[in-house]
């Protein structure tokens, strides 16, 4: 949430950093909320609250390779998904 009086609605954590506390976020701006979150979010803005993590993680210790596919704000997970898996990228 933005403020005390937000809306709550569902986010994908594209990246973190334990280390900084930071969390960063793909948002494509198409209801009330994330319109005010486009306009008011920068970079080190601070959120009233949050909740998750939702779903099922991914894990990668037993893999070989990994393919991540997505389009649109389905990209914002294979940042984080890419870097887990500690493959080279192709060339």
């Amino acid at each position: 949430m933005l403020h005390e009086h937000g809306e709550r609605i569902p986010l994908t954590i594209a990246d973190f950093d334990r280390k900084k506390g930071t969390i960063t976020l793909v948002i494509q701006a198409v209801g009330k909320t994330t319109r005010e979150m486009q306009q008011v979010c920068k970079v080190g803005t601070a959120l009233y609250a949050m909740t998750g993590p939702m779903g099922i993680p991914s894990h990668f210790d037993k893999v070989k390779k990994v393919a991540c596919v997505g389009g649109g704000l389905g990209v914002a997970p294979i940042f984080r998904t890419r870097a887990l898996s500690r493959k080279p990228a192709p060339t």
